[in-house]
């Protein structure tokens, strides 16, 4: 049943690819790639070639499969992808971002050894829930028993298959840890220089979630050599006097040893909880249901389920903070005219906060960042803040149009006009007005009003409100590259308002004289904007809608060119007198990869159904 399973695994594949994370995607197909590898290179080494090579083939042809599934979702972001600032590949510091240090691996024991944002006692840098690989104690010390199962009866596996995979789990595991280690690991930066693909995503540590998968295995497989042998008491006992001793060292250390370092504090009560759960873990085993102890299965049972329970409830909790339901209402704000801005190292600052040495922690109950990586209180104790805030993406509830938000893949033309107006600073005016932005947090351009909006935030706004979605202009710039586009921007006497900067080559016929009119915006949908334009004379309609592939432009029902215009925006020529301009967004690559998925799915099934009739056992009559 090799075609069913392949079939099988492609739309498995495929709905992996849907799922929304591509890095996930990705690295759980790697998984999924060894683990074929593995299977037919050394689990089935004793098998004819050609059936292991029919095998790979197969898995090979289900991971395309799964591929053609998903094209739907994939092409038009591999679009997206050529066209972001990414289409290059990143460079080394961006991708090394967040490497998991080796000082982290007691959190694979202990997940709140340092602490924990719940409560705010996260001491360390690096984000909690990135470096997060636990998967409980009992769980983490079954993994271990597992390995340790197979160098023990590596000779005897005939009778012991579940352990055959246990090499291949264990040397995911390590080899992926080592991975994750990023800029601290000795591999990182060869696999970042000469592997593919790797240069494409930030923060090794998400390579962690194939740790976890590998851990988890071995913890199932390990639960079956939980044993009681004489050694494993020894050991059993041992590890209890041990645990126990940590435990109440730690404890008195913290209760009447006043340490005079709140990161101390932390480190001693992640000793307690870790030298407990040792302790529990050393008693189950010891009373683990045999002969010699005569305890009841099932209870023994119910007490390892219900201490796995606990310890990962008490792990998780905190985590997933909530606020309540009014959150969504509409929030008491003072709607922008324009679009939003705000500049990085001021949004950086009110969102997570602004680095301190130790003796300047802020007191509880004062702000430093409502989303404070170290304290998820913040964001939940002072919602009403939050939603109010018009952070980006928070803007999107209140129907605020904001020029940047948090997405790390941006369009390129559209991330290098960001960086420009950050370079400029305070001075980017031209820039601001050219993208509709009426009001910016973090600096105060000339002539600005400051307005204070609570105690945390403060932004500035323009002092007319009159911010244009599409505005008509005469003169224009056409420059060959985008360093020209860049220079003619950044000239001081630039006014987007009587100027625009055009990407290409200037035709025959150009408009010479300024011209005035009207622009009425009659239609604003996602995919659709239509304009009804009258001027007196030639000229362009500059439109503060970023410049993409898949969008077309027509005047009066003819196709017109669409330019782009002020290094990232729109513009089309419009003639004399009155005229209707549409544009129109139609993703033909969306709907190719639309055909391909289609295909892909019905060929899958169709090949499910062949493959089950023809191996179907046939009835003989008698």
């Amino acid at each position: 049943r090799q075609g069913w399973y392949a079939a099988g695994l492609g739309l498995v594949f495929g709905l992996q690819l849907l799922a929304g994370h591509a890095q996930t995607a990705w690295y759980g197909g790697v998984g999924l790639g060894l683990y074929a590898l593995w299977i037919v290179g050394w689990q089935q080494r004793d098998e004819p070639y050609r059936a292991r090579a029919r095998g790979l083939v197969l898995a090979g042809v289900g991971a395309v499969l799964g591929v053609a599934v998903a094209a739907i979702q994939l092409v038009p972001t591999a679009e997206y992808l050529m066209e972001s600032q990414r289409s290059g590949g990143l460079d080394y510091d961006t991708t090394a971002n967040l490497s998991y240090s080796p000082f982290r691996l007691v959190t694979l024991f202990s997940p709140n050894f340092y602490g924990t944002p719940a409560d705010g006692s996260y001491i360390t840098k690096g984000i909690f829930f990135e470096d997060a690989t636990y998967i409980g104690f009992i769980p983490i010390v079954a993994a271990l028993a597992a390995v340790v199962a197979r160098m023990r009866k590596r000779r005897d596996l005939p009778d012991h298959p579940a352990l055959r995979t246990v090499p291949f789990w264990a040397l995911l595991a390590l080899a992926v840890l080592v991975i994750a280690m990023g800029r601290y690991g000795p591999v990182f930066r060869l696999l970042y220089d000469h592997v593919p693909t790797f240069d494409a995503f930030r923060e090794p540590v998400r390579w962690l979630i194939l740790v976890a998968l590998a851990l988890s295995v071995l913890a199932g497989i390990g639960v079956g050599y939980w044993g009681r042998g004489k050694w494993i008491v020894f050991w059993s006992r041992l590890a209890a006097a041990g645990g126990g001793a940590m435990a109440l060292m730690a404890f008195g250390f913290v209760e009447f040893g006043q340490p005079d370092s709140p990161n101390l504090e932390v480190l001693s009560r992640g000793l307690v909880v870790l030298g407990a759960w040792i302790v529990c873990a050393a008693l189950l085993t010891l009373v683990r249901p045999d002969e010699a102890t005569g305890t009841s299965p099932l209870l023994w049972r119910s007490a390892v389920l219900i201490f796995i329970a606990v310890d990962l409830t008490w792990a998780g909790t905190g985590l997933n903070p909530t606020v309540p339901a009014d959150f969504y209402d509409s929030a008491e704000i003072t709607q922008p005219a324009g679009r939003i801005y705000w500049f990085e190292d001021y949004r950086e600052d009110v969102t997570f906060g602004t680095e301190k040495d130790e003796d300047e922690l802020p007191a509880w109950g004062e702000i430093d960042g409502y989303f404070n990586l170290s304290d998820y209180r913040i964001a939940r104790d002072n919602w009403r803040e939050v939603r109010a805030s018009l952070l980006p993406n928070m803007a999107m509830l209140d129907e605020v149009s904001a020029l940047n938000n948090n997405d790390p893949l941006l369009p390129g033309h559209f991330g290098d006009y960001v960086d420009l107006i950050e370079a400029r600073g305070a001075e980017a005016v031209p820039l601001l007005r050219a993208a509709g932005v009426s009001r910016v947090y973090g600096r105060t351009p000339p002539g600005w009003d400051t307005i204070v909006q609570n105690d945390t935030i403060t932004y500035t706004e323009a002092p007319d409100g009159e911010f244009p979605a599409a505005w008509l202009v005469s003169e224009a710039v056409w420059a060959d590259s985008d360093e020209q586009i860049t220079e003619a921007l950044t000239q001081p006497d630039w006014d987007p308002y009587t100027t625009v900067v055009l990407a290409g080559k200037a035709p025959d016929t150009l408009p010479d004289e300024p011209i005035t009119g009207t622009v009425e915006l009659v239609e604003d949908q996602p995919t659709k904007r239509r304009f009804r334009v009258t001027a007196d004379g030639p000229g362009f309609l500059v439109i503060s809608s970023a410049f993409y592939p898949g969008w077309s432009a027509e005047i009066d029902g003819e196709d017109t060119p669409l330019y782009r215009a002020n290094l990232m925006f729109q513009a089309v020529r419009v003639p004399e007198g009155q005229s209707e301009v549409i544009l129109t967004y139609w993703p033909r690559r969306f709907w190719i990869g639309a055909l391909v998925s289609g295909l892909a799915i019905l060929g899958a099934v169709a090949w499910i159904i062949v493959d089950s009739r023809r191996r179907a056992p046939r009835s003989t009559d008698d």
